[in-house]
């Protein structure tokens, strides 16, 4: 059997569309999946939708989706993602809204679990490294799990005699990947916005008699989605980031990276009238002002282009680390500066991530900071870097 995965279209029709010429031109597929966000950011959500109920066997619904329908909250959402979702929910019709209601974020299909998010949180759980990773291959049934979500095309594998995590990049090596005996939690990338720095569309192609895994990537003509959300008056921010990563891997390197950064610092910053060290003093007060527990600042912008500062403080329990968040969120928003994204609001969480784009910030409960050591991890990659630059 051959499978063809997709995930987060999210309204790009022409993605989605090069994307099936891609993969019928190419390969003899059996059977088309969706792991979910259909709709949302982009202007096509009803031909999305069409396209997508007609063409697959197994489809899931995201975050987005339902957000469409107001059957998650949104408060959490950047305004950008807030606009788009308004905008979707009243162009939807009625009959892609019953279909969309009817959808589930989890489906075990065939002896593989397919999910949006996670399995720990099937719609809102963000599984972006080899801990998070962890705590669901704990929850995870079969060998073998697909993913969205993320936007980022990764696997995530657990080899049978260890507790631990590996992670395997597409964008490190061959686009390929031969399944063994281990567990694998496997990220299909975004077919309408990726954000991997590489604006092609991605999805996946599963052999099932060759035990191996394809990432695609598909050339699309962006400026036409562009122009639809332009006349859609859809946000001008989520227009310009499909163009995100355009540039090959040897000419993005760190100039893009670095480039991007001037320009969120330029537009989220100092148009506040906020430096980055501020904003580290600010959040900081916030967290001792509403009893956060020991936060810890590390400075890391000499190591890498995630961020400049890492924040990492505790709260008494789930309940807490929540408030915290949210008071971070609120606090920082009066100041008028808008966080790129907040993960882990929507659930019992114990451990939730606040996006500043120079700033991130951690907030988990005793358990998870002393099960994860972020800090500990932090400092010794430091260490390894210095010894690396003074080598």
């Amino acid at each position: 059997m051959i499978y063809c995965i997709l995930s987060d279209i999210h309204s790009n029709y022409s993605a989605l569309e090069a994307v099936f010429k891609d993969a019928e031109k190419n390969y003899n597929i059996n059977e088309v999946i969706c792991l979910g966000d259909i709709v949302g950011y982009g202007p096509f959500p009803n031909e999305c939708v069409d396209f997508i109920k007609n063409k697959c066997s197994v489809i899931c619904a995201g975050n987005h989706d339902f957000a469409a329908l107001n059957i998650i909250d949104i408060s959490e959402f950047n305004d950008y993602a807030k606009t788009a979702i308004q905008w979707t929910a009243e162009k939807l019709t009625d009959n892609n809204k019953d279909f969309i209601s009817n959808l589930k974020p989890y489906s075990y299909y065939r002896g593989v679990e397919l999910v949006h998010a996670s399995l720990s949180d099937n719609i809102s759980e963000y599984i972006i490294n080899v801990w998070s990773a962890v705590s669901n291959f704990k929850l995870q049934k079969s060998f073998l799990c697909f993913n969205g979500h993320t936007h980022t095309p990764v696997v995530f594998y657990q080899l049978t005699e260890h507790k631990d995590a590996r992670a395997y990049r597409f964008e490190d090596g061959p686009e390929y990947y031969v399944l063994e005996e281990n567990k694998y939690i496997i990220n299909a990338g975004s077919v309408g916005q990726p954000r991997d720095h590489d604006p092609r569309a991605s999805y996946l192609i599963y052999d099932t008699e060759k035990n191996m895994i394809l990432n695609r990537r598909v050339e699309y003509c962006i400026e036409d989605t562009q122009n639809a959300m332009r006349n859609a008056g859809l946000p001008f921010f989520l227009i310009e980031r499909l163009k995100e990563g355009k540039w090959s891997k040897q000419k993005s390197g760190c100039f893009s990276h670095f480039i991007n950064f001037i320009i969120f610092c330029i537009i989220i910053i100092l148009g506040a009238g906020m430096e980055v060290d501020e904003l580290k003093d600010l959040i900081v007060k916030i967290i001792d002002d509403k009893k956060g527990i020991e936060p810890e600042v590390i400075e890391v912008r000499d190591y890498t282009t995630i961020a400049d500062y890492l924040i990492i403080a505790e709260g008494t329990s789930s309940r807490h680390v929540k408030s915290l968040t949210r008071e971070i969120i609120s606090g920082v928003k009066k100041k008028g500066i808008m966080s790129i994204s907040s993960e882990g609001l929507l659930e019992d969480s114990s451990w939730t991530v606040i996006d500043y784009g120079s700033i991130l910030v951690h907030i988990m409960d005793e358990a998870a900071r002393k099960k994860f050591k972020l800090e500990e991890f932090w400092k010794i990659e430091i260490k390894k870097i210095k010894k690396m630059i003074e080598f």
